[in-house]
């Protein structure tokens, strides 16, 4: 369930600096984060994303991954 729109945007205090590594997945993306690169934890590794104009108003979660696309690998074709 989505956050309310009448509430206040959840923003920690420790990510309005850039360069930084994030865990907080349901942060908003601000427009201080412009044009900066941050480290956005998956639950397994870091993933870097780059911040644009597109990206601001999202949360960092919408960019990032968690669970991996299986493919099943196809039998060679015997001839």
């Amino acid at each position: 369930m989505s956050r309310a729109k009448w509430k206040i945007p959840v923003i920690n205090e420790l990510i309005k600096k850039k360069n930084v590594y994030i865990q907080q997945r349901h942060s908003i993306i601000l427009p201080l984060f412009n044009n900066s690169r941050v480290m956005i934890h998956s639950g397994n590794k870091l993933n870097f994303l780059n911040i644009n104009l597109d990206k601001i108003g999202h949360k960092f979660g919408e960019f990032i991954l968690t669970r991996k696309f299986h493919v099943y690998k196809k039998d060679k074709v015997k001839n």
